[in-house]
């Protein structure tokens, strides 16, 4: 899918200075697939409460990093977690979190290696 745009000088601001930046994004990317497999198992076995834990989670480590595609498809798998929504519909919405994670680590990626060539 499209990938995040994320705004490298907002996330500077943001976060302080480059190198911490930089180290943060090296947490979140570091957490991101052990989140993701999470999702999937939680996906997988039904379990619509955890998932909605685990989108809340995701959706405010996300939002600070301004990752707002998939922060907003945290926000949507939290809410109909929250509703009781089937596991169906909750696991549609899963995949598109799952869609999102991918293209998110590699906007990420990019956004950390910019950074690196910032830091002396």
């Amino acid at each position: 899918g499209p990938t995040d745009e994320i705004d490298t000088n907002r996330l500077i601001e943001r976060l302080g200075d480059a190198e911490v930046a930089e180290i943060v994004i090296g947490v979140y990317l570091r957490e991101l697939p052990g989140r993701i497999a999470a999702v999937r198992a939680a996906s997988d076995a039904g379990e619509i409460t955890n998932l909605g834990d685990l989108a809340h989670t995701l959706k405010s480590s996300s939002t600070m990093l301004g990752a707002h595609r998939l922060a907003e498809a945290c926000r949507a798998l939290e809410a109909a977690a929250d509703r009781g929504d089937t596991a169906p519909q909750c696991a549609q919405l899963a995949e598109v979190l799952m869609d999102r994670a991918d293209a998110t680590a590699i906007a990420l990626a990019d956004v950390q290696r910019a950074l690196g060539a910032l830091v002396p």
